[in-house]
């Protein structure tokens, strides 16, 4: 059995396919209108010379999710530094891949991977079925054999059966050759929603949404009641996939409502989510 990632379709990040036939592609899937001239942007962002400063709730924000990530990152780190020499077998690497999970909330499963990409041993128990899968077709794992390097996936659809983002470290044997990886199993819409659901996020009139660079969607807000008019903005979109952190505008021409649209960045192993945060209800004032 094998995960298979899918991207609904999306060009990827560099590729050659048109970003703009991808940003269409977007509109189309979630029946935003497509407004090609409706929205505007300055990609120079907020810390290169912009008037207008980014909103405080945005790096509230960011900060708690990059705490949240390389905090994940950091006990992962510990642990396939712990088992380097010793292995991915045995009660006590059992008892090590239990304890990295139950120490991290957002983690769904936690698995030792080995260097022919199969799932030697997951956790928590509810999860012991997939053991022995083959998950070496995954771009990650081969990602992670060709570098000997930490990685952190895009969003895929997992074994497991859900949306996830797997985030692994190598483990090396004493002769230093790797010899497989600890992965973490996360749900991105739920590390999220953690996330937001603390006080910082409850109060705040901004929508936030997280976003691949290839324009993936991995979380949606639910505080906005219609109109996706940002993500029709092909200008817009291009400007957020492309600049790690700016503002724009969205809103349709002539009808003198529209959102400010800010945007920055969290990255971890050279993946990159983009947190775009605009408000709830469409407001008559653009500031430029």
């Amino acid at each position: 059995m094998k995960r298979f990632s899918h991207n609904f379709g999306i060009c990827q990040w560099g590729k050659a396919v048109s970003r703009v036939t991808a940003f269409l592609a977007i509109a189309f899937l979630i029946g935003a209108p497509v407004a090609a001239g409706a929205g505007d942007c300055s990609c120079a962002g907020p810390e290169k010379g912009s008037q207008i400063s980014r909103p405080p709730f945005l790096n509230v924000v960011r900060e708690k999710l990059a705490t949240v990530l390389h905090g994940i990152d950091k006990d992962l780190s510990l642990t396939a530094s712990k088992l380097s020499g010793k292995g991915i077998s045995g009660p006590k690497a059992r008892i090590a891949l239990r304890g990295l999970c139950e120490r991290n909330s957002f983690a769904v499963d936690c698995a030792f991977v080995d260097r022919a990409g199969r799932m030697k041993m997951v956790e928590p128990q509810a999860y012991g079925k997939f053991e022995g899968a083959d998950i070496s077709g995954q771009e990650q794992v081969k990602r992670l054999h060709h570098s000997g390097k930490p990685v952190m996936s895009d969003v895929f659809l997992s074994l497991e059966g859900f949306e996830a983002v797997d985030l692994e470290h190598p483990v090396f044997s004493p002769q230093n050759m790797l010899v497989g990886s600890v992965s973490v199993l996360m749900k991105p819409e739920d590390l999220m929603s953690g996330i937001l659901s603390e006080d910082a996020g409850k109060e705040s009139p901004l929508e936030i949404w997280v976003m691949q660079v290839d324009g993936r969607v991995l979380y949606r807000g639910k505080k906005l009641k219609s109109g996706l008019d940002f993500l029709s903005s092909v200008p817009l979109m291009e400007c957020i996939t492309r600049e790690k952190e700016g503002h724009g505008f969205s809103g349709l021409s002539g009808k003198g409502s529209g959102k400010d649209v800010f945007w920055t960045t969290v990255s971890l192993h050279g993946t990159e989510w983009r947190i775009v945060t605009f408000s709830a209800t469409d407001s008559s004032e653009h500031v430029r």
